[in-house]
């Protein structure tokens, strides 16, 4: 089992839903779909969710929120 695995990394100026599913399918095209881990931001789960992963929120972002 792999656990915290940066799996690719990039700047952008604006983050949107679109962005940001177009940048997990890219960076996970070539690894097994599992599961995400993200913070509690809202957009997360639908996008990674629609790309086949199972979706985690992190728990320290849960307990600071």
């Amino acid at each position: 089992m792999e656990l915290d695995v940066l799996v690719d990394y990039k700047i952008v100026g604006d983050l949107n839903k679109n962005t940001m599913k177009n940048f997990i399918a890219n960076a996970t095209k070539n690894h097994k779909k599992l599961a995400i881990t993200t913070d509690v931001y809202p957009m997360y789960k639908d996008i990674v969710e629609s790309l086949g992963f199972i979706h985690n929120l992190c728990i320290f972002h849960l307990i600071k929120a």
